[in-house]
């Protein structure tokens, strides 16, 4: 009976670490890569590690851009209008991604942060100081079912990402003819980041339990078939 109790226990043991390998959550592994604040245009190159297979399986990769955008400067009215004037600003980060194997073809859909300024009104021959700011984030999920090689393109021994970062501005006076001057500039910063997301291989210890369990229940079922026989 005490032998009989104890290959139960056993059993138990294996069954709750099934359900816990079943039920494993996933890890995360993620690469950072910032710049600026800067003049725009700017480029950047950024080497990191593709997925290491014998970690676990890879089910998604997380493609993250943002982007911060700062015009400053001044408008100059060198007409005698004094109507409404506006200032768009616009911005533009991606970046793309090749891996050491020379596969290409991924990245990040564009962040286009974009941010307009109305002035009431600018009297003639006097500056305007202009100062904008402004931020967007932009995230992109990919996985097998949306790209179908994503495992196989991270799944490598380094990959690049090669990220542009732009910015411009443009000024409307009042009415088209109006004369004006301006000295803007904009200055671009931000970050983009890749994460792994992956299911672990089983722990070791957990295999074990699994033997020993299943050891137990082979052991249950030859001491029932020997009853059975002598019966």
């Amino acid at each position: 009976m005490v032998a009989k109790s104890i290959i139960r226990i056993l059993l138990t043991l294996a069954i709750v670490a099934v359900a816990f390998q079943t039920n494993a959550s996933a890890e995360t592994i993620t690469f950072t890569g910032s710049f600026g604040p800067t003049a725009s245009p700017f480029d950047m190159t950024y080497t990191f590690a593709g997925f290491d297979p014998t970690l676990g399986t890879l089910t998604e990769v997380i493609l993250h851009a943002d982007e911060s955008l700062t015009t400053t400067g001044s408008i100059t009215n060198l007409s005698d209008d004094t109507g409404s004037w506006h200032v768009l600003t616009g911005a533009s980060v991606h970046v793309d991604f090749t891996n050491s194997l020379g596969a290409s073809g991924v990245g990040t859909p564009p962040v286009v942060p974009t941010k307009s300024l109305t002035i009431s009104t600018i009297d003639p021959n006097t500056a305007f100081l202009v100062n904008l700011s402004t931020a967007d984030l932009n995230d992109f999920v990919a996985n097998a079912s949306s790209m179908p090689d994503i495992a196989l393109f991270f799944v490598a021994p380094t990959i690049t990402g090669n990220l542009h970062a732009s910015a411009d501005s443009s000024v409307s006076p009042p009415n088209s003819g109006d004369a004006f001057s301006s000295s803007l500039t904009s200055s671009v910063s931000g970050k983009f980041s890749v994460t792994y997301v992956y299911t672990p291989v089983p722990e070791p210890a957990s295999g074990q339990m699994i033997g020993v369990g299943l050891v137990g229940l082979i052991a249950i079922t030859c001491k029932t078939r020997r009853r059975r026989s002598c019966a």
